[in-house]
């Protein structure tokens, strides 16, 4: 995924801290899930409520800060 994105030049998918950091250090651009949600949110393709379902689910399987 890091290498695609890198070659590619486009915004890799990463929730893991190690592989945002490895990404990060080749200038590959990071968005994590949560950050999708708040951008999906803030540019109107999800709903508030929709974003706060998907958090909860979210929450039954990875760890939220």
């Amino acid at each position: 995924m890091i290498w695609l994105a890198y070659k590619r030049n486009v915004i890799a998918l990463l929730d893991d801290d190690a592989a945002r950091k490895f990404a990060k250090s080749l200038g590959v651009i990071v968005r994590g899930t949560l950050g999708v949600i708040v951008e999906a949110v803030k540019k109107g393709i999800m709903t508030k409520n929709k974003a706060l379902e998907a958090l909860d689910r979210l929450s039954n399987i990875m760890y939220l800060l």
